[in-house]
C-alpha cells in the first residue's frame, strides 16, 4: 500500500485508535474508527421513523451501516449515536490529524522557547501552507518540525544551529539541513540559513563560556563587551570579502579575543573551551585561525602586542 501524499510504502498499523500511519510522513493512510459490520437494525427497532426524522443519515439508505454520518438532535438519537457522532468529528479528517501531529511535533521541538504565541502561530502557519502544498513530502514529521523550528528560530533572532537542533531532537542534521533548504526556498527566504544572528549569538556563547570562569561581575561584562566589538569587526571584515561568517569563525574570533586580552603568558580561555562553546572543533578553529591571520596581515605575537582597542582600530605592528 502506497502513501497518498508521500508515495512511500514504508507503514504501520496503530491499534489503539485503529488506524495505518504512513512512516515517513505521518499521514493516515487507513482509519477504521467505527465497525461497519452490523445493520443499523440492530439498534434501532422502528428504522423507517428514524430514517423519516432525520436523526440518522445513512451512506446508503437501503441498507444503514454504523461509521455513517449522525447528528445530536433529539428525538430517537440515543446517548450511544452521541457517542458515535463525538468519536466521528474527533477523527473526521486524515489531513487534519497529520496537521495536528505535526503541530504537535513543533511544540515538542520549539518547547525551550514557550510560551511564545506569535513563535508557535508562525509555525504553524509555515507548517500548514508547506503541508497543503506538498513541500516537505518524503521527509518524516520529526525532520519537518526541526527544519521549520529552525527557520522561525533565525527569524525571530534567537541563534541555534542545525547540529545544536538537530542534538536536542534526536535527529539527523544533514536530514534536517536538506529539509530546510527546500522549504527556505519556497517560502523565498534562502538567506536565512547562511546568517546568524551576531549579538545574541555572541550573547549565548560568551555565557557558557565565563558563567563558571569567573565569579566578578565586572570581569564577566569587561570580557563579553571585547568579545562583542572583536566578532563584530570579524563578521564585517569576513562578509564584505563575501566569505560567510560560520561558527569556526566565531571561535576564531574569541580566540582573537582572548589574545588580544592575555596579560603575559596567560590566557584566560584555551581553544578546547572555546571549540566547545560554539559547538567547533579544535581543527577547524586552528585553520580559521591560520585564514584569518593571513587575511588581517597579523601574527599571534602581533596580537600579544595589540590591545582590543588598537586592533579594532587598524592597527598592526610588524
Amino acid at each position: 500500500m502506497k502513501c497518498e501524499n508521500c508515495n512511500s510504502e514504508s507503514n504501520y498499523f496503530d491499534d489503539k485508535v485503529g488506524e495505518t500511519i504512513c512512516s515517513d510522513c505521518g499521514y493516515v493512510m487507513v482509519s477504521n474508527i467505527l465497525e461497519d459490520t452490523l445493520s443499523v437494525r440492530d439498534f434501532f427497532d422502528n428504522n423507517s421513523d428514524f430514517l423519516q426524522g432525520n436523526k440518522y443519515i445513512s451512506r446508503n439508505p437501503d441498507r444503514g451501516q454504523l461509521g455513517s454520518k449522525f447528528n445530536t438532535g433529539s428525538g430517537n438519537t440515543s446517548s450511544y449515536i452521541k457517542r458515535l457522532f463525538r468519536t466521528q468529528q474527533r477523527f473526521r479528517g486524515r489531513q487534519e490529524q497529520s496537521l495536528s501531529r505535526g503541530y504537535l511535533e513543533i511544540n515538542m521541538v520549539l518547547s525551550s522557547h514557550l510560551p511564545n504565541s506569535s513563535l508557535k502561530e508562525r509555525a504553524h502557519y509555515y507548517y500548514k501552507k508547506l503541508f497543503f502544498d506538498r513541500v516537505m513530502s518524503g521527509f518524516p514529521i520529526d525532520i519537518r518540525a526541526c527544519a521549520i523550528s529552525l527557520i522561525v528560530l533565525r527569524e525571530n533572532g534567537i541563534p541555534i544551529t542545525i547540529a545544536e537542533l538537530a542534538k536536542k531532537n534526536n535527529v539527523h542534521p544533514a536530514k534536517v539541513s536538506k529539509c530546510a533548504k527546500k522549504i527556505a526556498r519556497s517560502l523565498k527566504i534562502p538567506f536565512i540559513l547562511h546568517s546568524m544572528p551576531i549579538g545574541p549569538w555572541v550573547d549565548k556563547v560568551t555565557y557558557d563560556m565565563i558563567m563558571d570562569k569567573y565569579n566578578d561581575i565586572a570581569l564577566k561584562q569587561a570580557f563579553k563587551r571585547d568579545a562583542t566589538s572583536v566578532v563584530n569587526y570579524i563578521h564585517n571584515y569576513v562578509t564584505n570579502n563575501n566569505i560567510t561568517f560560520t561558527k569556526s569563525y566565531m571561535a576564531s574570533s574569541l580566540w582573537i579575543t582572548v589574545c588580544l586580552r592575555s596579560y603575559g603568558n596567560m590566557t584566560e580561555f584555551t581553544q578546547q573551551e572555546i571549540g566547545n562553546a560554539c559547538n567547533c572543533t579544535s581543527v577547524s578553529l586552528r585553520n580559521r585561525n591560520k585564514e584569518l591571520l593571513a587575511m588581517l596581515g597579523l601574527t599571534k605575537k602581533c596580537l600579544a602586542r595589540l590591545t582590543v582597542e588598537q586592533f579594532i582600530a587598524g592597527v598592526r605592528y610588524e
